[in-house]
């Protein structure tokens, strides 16, 4: 694509706008004279713009293999990337140089270049190019300027220790450093001598680590302790890094103490005599927390979990509770109205099993999957599991991070909002329903249960008087005595399968396994369904549910818990095991 005087003149008109306007904007440029030449059918003209736009739609990502990455991607394709380019477009290129001085420009064509061709002085003016554009750049925003000096000295490292290149880069950034330090208490120039930093530290270009150490804890004690200022621990991020590079332990200690102490200094700006934001609290505290473990402060550490639970508390009770528009719970109720109606006894209890059945898996993780692409947001960022005295219980990953963890708590959160709504209608109804039939229910238990491989003989006792005790509406006996021994009928029922039920330890001391490892064990499935097994899962052992069995195990169970939905749908889940495995 040989570039004649037409094309010459119009790709230096292009450029100079971007100068005369101080705009980086060469894409929009480019752009509108592609689209004019296309109207006016100049295909020449066309091509050559659509070229250098594509040259400067690659953004800046720095990995590995490329400093480049395509501006956009899908599934038509993507934008240029230095690959793309043909040797008679490398060609045109070459050209171009002749255009424009603009620094801007020239870095981006003799980057290009450098990479496709491998010719060291396209990388030299590369260099010198990208560290005018610094100069030039009298912007506010530091950013561009960051990106410059980046490439600027990977090009400078890949032309070897003793180009004159490295050397040239290596003073332009200290230059930088020591001017604009003090500048960088000014409002949004508080990480530009940050990122010169972190260039410097990234390709060791420092002589004497211990002084720039020293620097970086200067600047994070000029700034004041302020809600959200985060700025002083990276700077004493960067002093960690020095002096690690110094191998001066004490002062690497000190920083990393400092680190801490300003995460737990600004939690105290969080305390004003208006009040206290109970979740900026409890995130700057967990970090404090944190970074005392790192430097080896665990005392210190162990200090700070108790105000840690605190703030939890006070997040907690700080939530606004979400309205949700009323529904009408007439034909949830209808249903427990037609499904027992004037049923007595047995055939009352085996109809109260009857009116659910568990919740579908793979409809549930259909919905997961739907409302986490139609609502991303909802699962893209970690979120933490509180329990109502304070502590976190789990950390869910984000769906980038790990998107079957992310997926798995969304499920679990849809079976316990079906949980929910069908105790707190249909089968409280029922409940109601069997009371008022008459004295046969009870009897009707009893022969249930004797009736059941669910229940081991020597249990039937027992079951009886908890299952009565949750009819009548003692739902806080039945929650305390129903899990455990939900707990020894699993196991029941997996040994009457030959599978394992206990564990052994490296001393030879067996254990019985608990609900947590028997509901997770690969062969339960087998046994109850997926749809049964997630049910109870769900419900009782899943730290993002109500975690039933462990909460109340633990002793950590509120009256409220242990007599609410949960315990309702607890009642309905025992009678539908219970004919669920009835003897034949």
């Amino acid at each position: 694509m040989p570039i004649n005087e037409r094309l010459m003149n119009v790709c230096s008109e292009a450029v100079l706008e971007c100068r005369d306007k101080k705009s980086f904007d060469f894409l929009s440029s480019f752009k509108q004279r592609q689209t004019f030449a296309e109207k006016e059918g100049n295909q020449e003209l066309a091509d050559f713009m659509r070229l250098l736009w594509g040259v400067f739609s690659m953004y800046f990502q720095f990995t590995k293999d490329s400093p480049y990455g395509p501006l956009m991607s899908g599934p038509r394709g993507r934008t240029m990337l230095p690959e793309d380019l043909t040797e008679k477009e490398l060609s045109a290129l070459e050209e171009t140089l002749s255009v424009s001085d603009d620094p801007r420009f020239v870095a981006r064509i003799c980057d290009v270049l450098w990479i496709r061709k491998r010719n060291h002085l396209y990388a030299q003016r590369a260099v010198s190019a990208y560290l005018q554009s610094v100069d030039d750049d009298n912007d506010e925003c530091w950013v561009p300027r960051s990106e410059w000096l980046k490439r600027a000295t990977q090009i400078a490292m890949q032309l070897g220790i003793g180009s004159k290149e490295r050397g040239t880069v290596k003073n332009k950034l200290m230059e930088l450093f020591e001017k604009d330090r003090i500048n960088c208490f000014n409002v949004g120039q508080d990480y530009w001598p940050a990122s010169i930093l972190d260039i410097l530290i990234e390709n060791k270009l420092i002589d004497d680590w211990e002084d720039i150490g020293d620097k970086c804890v200067d600047i994070s004690k000029g700034f004041s302790i302020s809600p959200g200022c985060d700025a002083p621990r990276k700077y004493y991020k960067l002093a960690v890094e020095c002096y690690k590079n110094a191998k001066k332990t004490d002062k690497e200690k000190d920083a990393r103490i400092a680190i801490a102490k300003h995460w737990e200094d600004e939690a105290n700006s969080f305390k004003t005599p208006d009040g206290c934001d109970g979740f900026n609290l409890a995130h700057r505290i967990e970090k404090a927390i944190h970074a005392y473990r790192e430097a080896g402060e665990k005392e210190k550490a162990e200090e700070l979990t108790h105000e840690l639970k605190e703030a939890n508390k006070m997040a907690l009770s700080q939530m606004k509770v979400i309205k949700t528009p009323s529904m009408d719970a007439a034909p949830l109720i209808k249903i427990a109205d037609d499904g027992i109606g004037n049923k007595k006894g047995v055939e009352a209890l085996e109809a109260f099993a009857s009116l659910l059945r568990p919740f579908s898996y793979e409809h549930e993780k259909e919905s997961a999957e739907k409302m986490l692409r139609e609502h991303p947001l909802q699962g893209i960022f970690d979120t933490q599991i509180m329990a109502e005295e304070g502590n976190v219980v789990a950390k869910v990953p984000g769906i980038m991070d790990n998107h079957e963890e992310s997926l798995k708590v969304q499920i679990v959160r849809g079976y316990n909002l079906g949980q929910s709504l069908s105790a707190n209608t249909t089968l409280r109804r029922g409940i109601e329903l069997i009371i008022k039939s008459g004295e046969e229910w009870r009897n009707g238990i009893k022969q249930l249960i004797s009736n059941s491989h669910f229940v081991p003989q020597s249990r039937i006792n027992l079951y009886e008087r908890v299952l009565i005790s949750g009819f009548e509406g003692d739902l806080l006996l039945f929650s305390h005595l129903i899990v455990p021994q939900i707990e020894n009928s699993i196991r029941t029922i997996f040994g009457m399968n030959r599978l394992k039920i206990t564990s052994v330890l490296s001393y030879g001391i067996q254990q019985e396994k608990d609900l947590n490892q028997l509901l997770t064990d690969i062969n339960a499935e087998k046994i109850f369904g997926k749809d049964l097994l997630w049910e109870m899962r769900s419900l009782l052992v899943e730290k993002a549910g109500p975690n039933f069995r462990n909460r109340l195990c633990h002793g950590l169970m509120s009256f409220e818990d242990a007599s609410g939905s949960s315990a309702v749908f607890l009642l309905w889940l025992t009678i539908y095991l219970i004919f669920g495995f009835k003897k034949k």
